[in-house]
């Protein structure tokens, strides 16, 4: 049976190097080269690295918690791929919460503060959470990182939310609208605000206060949501809604009016969903860069872990795009 011993010896370098491959250290500097004859000395031999006891070796668990605002929200989905890829690349193993039941003596708050259970926590906060959860997983000693946010007390890495609305908007502007509402959550994304007022005071179009209107991210909330954006004066002809999840519940309140997409409203809903394509009418969507969000999130994490210098970041790449569907067709 392969050992790290063996493949060292195989490949001609101590076993260290081979160790620092295995692990994505950086503490060891190991050659392009050499890292690629190790990786190929590894899958040749067929070596699977034991992380149950590299993690009793280094008095850790080996599983990272992971908490969301909402579990069933299917803008989440690609978030979460791109955390459990990264784990199981690192040999973490994800313990999943839903933010909205993870309250102070709850199971998994148990979990996740005391007994040494997990090694560290991504969260992503939201207001639908229990007041005072982050501060209590604090608590708990173990590196935390926020995802989709910045912080001044734990690493983070987010997304150019400021941008990606500014994109969204910008496309809907570039269509002919110069009536645009925002719809959506803005105490806790006031930089998606931010992008849709800046891209409407860069096309010289008003950004009455009227026209942002508040709803938190459910479908039955852009469904009960819709009538206010009905209301106004000065009907919008389109709109940017913060959260897809929230834009499904806008397309069904606009059909049951009696109205119809895009003649009579145009919506784009912000983060690309699975089931955009199959709605009738299709939802135009903006993508952003969520897999990467939840894959560097880990990274972040494991360097933490493991004692390396740990760079909290904007991602920047890919950039926001718009998916064009039947809703703003």
């Amino acid at each position: 049976m392969a050992t790290v011993k063996s493949i060292a010896a195989a490949v001609g370098v101590s076993p260290s190097v081979v160790s620092a491959v295995l692990h994505g250290s950086k503490h060891v500097r190991v050659s392009e080269s050499t890292r690629e004859r190790v990786q190929r000395a590894v899958d040749e031999a067929g070596y699977v690295p034991n992380h149950a006891a590299r993690a009793l070796r280094l008095q850790r668990t080996g599983v990272l918690a992971m908490v969301l605002p909402k579990l069933e929200n299917p803008v989440y989905h690609r978030l979460v791929d791109g955390i459990y890829d990264a784990a199981d690349a690192h040999g973490y193993s994800v313990l999943l919460g839903d933010g909205i039941r993870v309250t102070s003596g709850s199971l998994m708050l148990q979990r996740l503060v005391g007994g040494g259970q997990v090694d560290g926590t991504l969260i992503r906060p939201a207001s639908t959470m229990s007041p005072g959860l982050l501060a209590e997983i604090r608590a708990g000693g173990a590196p935390i990182v926020i995802l989709d946010g910045t912080s001044e007390r734990d690493h983070w890495v987010a997304v150019q939310d400021e941008l990606g609305a500014y994109v969204a908007t910008r496309h809907l502007i570039d269509k002919g609208h110069e009536r645009i509402a925002y719809l959506g959550q803005t105490r806790y994304q006031q930089e998606r605000v931010d992008g849709y007022r800046r891209a409407l005071r860069e096309a010289g179009l008003p950004t009455p206060d009227a026209y942002v209107i508040h709803s938190q991210q459910g479908t039955h909330d852009g469904y009960e949501a819709f009538p206010t954006l009905l209301a106004l004066d000065q009907r919008p002809t389109a709109v940017l809604v913060n959260n897809s999840t929230t834009a499904v519940g806008v397309l069904a309140a606009v059909s049951d009016a009696g109205l119809r997409m895009p003649d009579d409203l145009a919506m784009i809903g912000y983060h690309e969903i699975a089931i955009a394509a199959d709605l009738r009418p299709s939802l135009t969507t903006l993508e952003m860069p969520l897999y990467e969000l939840g894959r560097v999130g880990v990274e972040l994490m494991h360097a933490a872990l493991t004692g390396e210098p740990v760079e909290s970041r904007t991602i920047t790449a890919p950039l926001p795009r718009v998916i064009e569907r039947q809703s703003t067709a």
